[in-house]
Order: structure tokens, then sequence, then C-alpha cells
């Protein structure tokens, strides 16, 4: 496997992720505190994150939980409509 950073010189062109979705939907983002500490290994490699590593940080029950919480509080829908 090979780093992006590696197999390209330079960025030629750069679009923030919320403005290339503008024009294909009316998306809210928003924002939440986790209080994780998400320490990633990196590969000596490639200089990408490791993957396994990442998801040991991110998919745990809290942190699903909080994000579920957080989507319910914030949607429109009514809960009976998610479940």
């Amino acid at each position: 496997m090979l780093a992006l950073g590696s197999a390209f010189d330079r960025i030629v062109y750069n679009q923030d992720f919320s403005d290339m979705i503008k024009g294909l939907s009316n998306m809210r983002f928003t924002c939440v505190r986790a209080g994780i500490n998400p320490k990633v290994t990196v590969s000596p490699v490639t200089g990408d994150h490791n993957s396994t590593s990442l998801v040991n940080v991110v998919n745990t029950e809290t942190l699903d939980s909080l994000v579920m919480r957080t989507w319910l509080d914030r949607s429109s829908a009514p809960v009976s409509r998610l479940a």
C-alpha cells in the first residue's frame, strides 16, 4: 500500500467536504465533544493511519451511544420513525 503523500507531489485542487455536498443535499452538520483520546498508530511503511487502531478508538459502545443520542436529540424526525 502506498501513502497518498508519496504518490502525489502537490495538491492542485482542494474543496472542503461540506462545500462538496452543498449542491447534493440539504445536509446539516453538528459537532459533539466525545472526550476520547484519539491516539491512532501510524504505519511506518505508508505513513497513513492504521485502520485497526482507528476502529479501536472510534468503534465503541460509548461513542456509538453518544452519536445516536445526539442524532435523536437534534433530528427533526419523530423517534417512532427511527426504530
